[in-house]
């Protein structure tokens, strides 16, 4: 990063401007703003108790994915959420904003049919083969 100002800041490999702006009762920046290209992107300061908590929470999803550990809930949430799509009426309220908002828009309110030819007892094949030749 390249000094313009003693609040901005510059980097010509990636066309990026970074500003620091506000100042708490000790002088420290409280906002900082990244324009790359068209995209301007804000953030805040947050203080020590709140960067910890993040940390741990990072700390903690990474130790589940490393463990394979599910989230507590997410078995029960998942299958519920495959079971209404089985019957034709998945409950959208459950799904994040986007998703919600792209299965009403292609399936509409009521039921439809898109898990025909799926069955309770068939499992998805795990070979090294199936994984590889999904590319």
């Amino acid at each position: 990063m390249i000094p313009e100002t003693e609040t901005r800041f510059y980097q010509k490999a990636v066309d990026t401007e970074i500003e620091f702006s506000g100042a708490d009762a000790h002088g420290k920046a409280t906002q900082l703003t990244r324009h790359q290209g068209a995209a301007v992107t804000t953030g805040t300061r947050i203080d020590e108790a709140e960067l910890k908590r993040s940390a741990d929470a990072a700390a903690a999803m990474a130790k589940r994915v490393k463990d394979q550990t599910p989230m507590p809930g997410s078995q029960a949430a998942l299958r519920q959420m495959l079971e209404g799509w089985r019957l034709g009426q998945p409950d959208d309220s459950v799904m994040a904003p986007n998703l919600g908002a792209a299965v009403r828009r292609r399936y509409g309110a009521g039921p439809f049919s898109v898990v025909s030819g799926f069955s309770r007892t068939r499992k998805p094949s795990r070979s090294p083969a199936s994984v590889s030749n999904r590319r």
